[in-house]
């Protein structure tokens, strides 16, 4: 792989060699080597590349997601989101199920609404008993307040509120199911008061409640953190109370209390609008913290909070399912390729990978090579080394995306590309020209071939020669051919001394510098 600044010194480098030749285009000239005392400074220019080579060491592989495999089959990750999200649905409807087969029967309710009889009244608020609104008995005994309580609970229904007789007694049998529903005898109240001031008779004066033994509950129809209790309900409230005192069931030494400091399962009752209503200076009336995680289920506020994580949770899902694969296959879409018997073998399971096995893109336009090229030339991407198909692949598709679609290239700039697995992967092949030097064939090494890095195996090294022999055979390059290292054409450290001291071995090899 070569950086921007070799890009351009190579072209600068091809443009000198024809004017000052006077040779057409493509044809570069013959030097020797430096010899004698400058052979050193020779050694030191080309030297002075390492730095930015190894910069460049891992690019490649960081780029690697950028161009996603083609044809991912996802069917697999379908079928197992699928099973996730049936196994969910079957859950919930098994326990909504259950839950509905061992609840209570639901109190029977009157076709018609109960005729308000108004038997009472407390400073002109109206006083209805259960039986005035239609509530069921009790579904067993419920346990006798004894004596005067000293502790008047104040509680909300955390319901939608109501105003008048018509629209509270629906909304008063629902809490009373509720009730039954947790486990109740009965409806969990002494008292309920509406927004109008209206006072509902629960379990009465003479039965403990469902909150606390030994006290009194008041509970406010409504969800009083989200509104404030009108005038009239808590004048209701107070005219309760002071019934209580004078009948004797509520001792003159009571305290006033919020819900939520009698159990810490009702942090969210009565409601912070109710809590600024009856703070006193007898009790400390802050809201407490949960520490039961039922109650928190119970929040309407978390219910909407669950959904909507749920919801990322399914968006997130859908996502793996569809991109994860892209991400984690490298090319699910390619055959594995058999270590022999491969159409293109070259012997030693030595194989040539053509482009559609490694899912290429369709190049953007080709220049056709006019006649077989003298020179071919060896290089390396200085990147990270593959030691297997399915790693080469994705390393020689990204390359390509990379290539085309941040450096404007029309394809991969090689011709050929040979993988640490030993197989040569057609890059532009040998009737196109390559991007930096169209009078030669480019054949890169996939790795990092700088000492102390990658090394050649002897299936790599084969793989270069082999590839060569079969060209000069097939016609792609000339007989009298030579083979040079990328850095005899620019100034680079490509293709690294451990390519370069296997390369000056083969045949053909030429030692002069093409600048």
């Amino acid at each position: 792989m070569q950086s921007p600044v070799e890009m351009g010194q190579e072209k600068r480098c091809a443009a000198v060699s024809s004017s000052t030749t006077g040779n057409s285009v493509g044809v570069v000239s013959k030097k020797t080597p430096p010899q004698g005392d400058d052979a050193p400074l020779y050694r030191h220019v080309l030297n002075a590349q390492n730095r930015l080579i190894e910069q460049q060491a891992t690019l490649i592989d960081r780029l690697t997601g950028l161009a996603p495999p083609k044809n991912v089959d996802r069917f697999p990750y379908l079928v197992l989101v699928s099973i996730f999200f049936v196994f969910v649905l079957v859950t919930f409807v098994t326990f909504a199920v259950l839950r509905h087969v061992l609840a209570p029967a639901r109190p029977p309710l009157s076709a018609t609404l109960p005729v308000p009889q108004v038997n009472t009244r407390l400073n002109g608020h109206p006083v209805y008993s259960k039986s005035d609104w239609g509530g069921a008995a009790a579904g067993g005994a419920l346990p006798v307040l004894r004596g005067a309580t000293l502790l008047v609970i104040i509680s909300h229904s955390d319901t939608d509120s109501c105003f008048d007789f018509d629209q509270c007694v629906p909304l008063l049998q629902r809490i009373q199911f509720r009730s039954l529903k947790r486990g109740h005898s009965d409806i969990e109240y002494n008292f309920l008061v509406s927004d109008r001031g209206d006072i509902y008779e629960g379990r009465g004066w003479r039965h403990e409640n469902a909150i606390r033994a030994g006290s009194i509950s008041v509970c406010f129809l409504g969800d009083f953190n989200k509104i404030k209790p009108s005038g009239n309900a808590t004048d209701a409230v107070k005219s309760l109370i002071d019934e209580g005192l004078r009948s004797g069931f509520v001792s003159k030494t009571y305290k006033l209390v919020g819900e939520n400091q009698t159990s810490p399962r009702r942090f969210y009752s009565p409601g912070i609008n109710v809590v600024n209503e009856i703070v006193n200076t007898c009790t400390d009336v802050a809201l407490k913290k949960p520490t039961d995680i039922t109650d928190i289920l119970r929040q309407k506020s978390f219910k909407i909070w669950s959904l909507a994580f749920l919801m990322v949770l399914v968006v997130v899902a859908l996502s793996l399912v569809f991109y994860l694969p892209l991400s984690l296959s490298p090319n699910p879409s390619s055959p594995i390729i058999p270590s022999s018997g491969h159409s293109d073998d070259l012997g030693d399971g030595i194989q040539i990978i053509q482009r559609h096995e490694w899912s290429a893109r369709d190049p953007l336009n080709v220049t056709k090579i006019s006649e077989p090229p003298k020179i071919v030339r060896i290089m390396h991407t200085a990147g990270f080394k593959c030691n297997s198909y399915q790693k080469c692949a994705t390393q020689v598709l990204a390359l390509q995306g990379w290539q085309v679609s941040s450096q404007g290239m029309p394809d991969v700039a090689y011709n050929y590309l040979i993988g640490g697995d030993g197989n040569v992967y057609v890059g532009r092949g040998a009737d196109v020209q390559n991007e930096w030097m169209p009078n030669a064939i480019d054949i890169v090494y996939i790795g990092n071939y700088l000492s102390p890095y990658d090394q050649l195996t002897d299936k790599m090294e084969k793989a270069g020669r082999r590839l060569i022999a079969r060209l000069r055979a097939e016609g792609k390059i000339t007989q009298d051919y030579v083979v040079i290292a990328q850095n005899q054409t620019v100034n680079t450290q490509s293709p690294g001394e451990n390519i370069f001291k296997e390369i000056i071995k083969w045949p053909h090899y030429d030692p002069s510098i093409y600048f």
